[in-house]
């Protein structure tokens, strides 16, 4: 669905909450997805991401990071860290530890290095190196406002999910302003844990946008069209109407009554 609705597939970015399998993950990956970042809590989840990863062949687009939804966002969601970071030590330091250390070693070959020009030539470049590390470090790969796609999908399937995943969704877009939030999910209940959910984007200041069913859906037996539900997720600004204009990926299909006063009420007051 995500291939036949978004052009630029190549050039987006994805970030999956509760990825489990990873199923949707690797699909992105596979199909030359510039990023993708696959999360979830379970470390026993994260070990077999990790492997499918290496099995999959996609070290270099595919990225897999915890995140429960009772803490914050890893700060590390859309950063990456330098091979060997940890192994560099400071230049100074390393340097003093060689001397005194020399101090009581009859080497002299080993002495004779320590002070001569190729050492403190070394000694530089491994200064410039580490500014470089230091630049660079705390930024992120992309640029955030820009195909940034955060997806959620089959994790509504609890009243607790249904209260924890709204808070993330509004930490992420606080933090990638601009950023497009699909949840993709199947109702297994009376629609009650949908509505809970809504009720806390709701009290978070959060659009929710129910979009079309994608034509998928219709193509196997257990996503039965009228069970599945795909939704926009978005920050609700004050001088922004209810809803905001659904991505490029479909229009909407239905849509919760707009709040506001209604013609019978305007005439008849009493009734407000």
């Amino acid at each position: 669905y995500l291939k036949r609705t978004l052009p630029n597939i190549e050039k987006s970015t994805f970030i999956e909450l509760g990825a489990g399998t990873g199923y949707v993950s690797l699909n992105l990956a596979t199909n030359k997805a510039a990023q993708v970042v696959a999360t979830d809590h379970c470390k026993r989840i994260l070990k077999n991401l990790r492997c499918s990863v290496h099995r999959n062949k996609v070290q270099k687009r595919m990225r897999v990071i915890r995140w429960d939804w009772n803490d914050k966002m890893p700060s590390n969601l859309l950063k990456r860290r330098l091979k060997g970071k940890k192994s560099v030590a400071s230049p100074q330091s390393s340097r003093e530890r060689k001397v005194s250390g020399n101090s009581s070693s009859s080497n002299n070959n080993r002495a004779s290095f320590l002070i001569s020009k190729s050492y403190f030539e070394c000694s530089k470049r491994l200064d410039r190196l580490l500014k470089r590390v230091n630049e660079t470090e705390g930024k992120a790969n992309i640029n955030p406002t820009s195909n940034l796609y955060c997806l959620a999908c089959d994790t509504l399937y609890g009243i607790s999910c249904a209260t924890l995943l709204p808070s993330s969704f509004r930490e992420f877009l606080d933090a990638y302003p601009g950023s497009i939030i699909l949840n993709f999910f199947k109702i297994r209940d009376d629609g009650s844990i949908f509505q809970r959910f809504k009720k806390e984007c709701n009290e978070l200041n959060l659009n929710v946008v129910v979009l079309r069913t994608p034509e998928e859906c219709a193509k196997h037996e257990l996503t039965q069209p009228e069970k599945m539900r795909l939704t926009q997720i978005s920050c609700r600004s004050r001088d922004q109407d209810l809803y905001d204009v659904p991505f490029s990926g479909g229009g909407t299909e239905m849509k919760d009554p707009p709040r506001g006063k209604c013609k019978q009420c305007e005439s008849n007051p009493s009734k407000l």
